[in-house]
């Protein structure tokens, strides 16, 4: 959260979530990101929903802007 550009990737990412899913579907998100199997879990459901997976990709694509392969990799790992 420290990045302003990724934090506010990561904000329009959650905001398509709850546009779509609620306010439980953020929860549900969150949740899933404890551990690397609910992870994948949540983000390949989410991946479903066109406006998502993008926001999702904006999101990713400012990671790897910014921290290079290795900070997708972290973010994936949960890290």
């Amino acid at each position: 959260r420290g990045d302003a550009g990724i934090a506010g990737e990561f904000d329009r990412f959650l905001a398509a979530v709850e546009t779509r899913f609620g306010a439980e579907g953020v929860r549900a998100f969150e949740r899933g990101s404890i551990n690397a199997a609910g992870r994948a879990r949540a983000w390949a459901a989410m991946r479903g929903d066109a406006g998502i997976a993008g926001e999702f990709d904006r999101f990713l694509a400012a990671v790897e802007t910014r921290f290079g392969a290795e900070g997708v990799r972290a973010f994936e790992r949960g890290s």
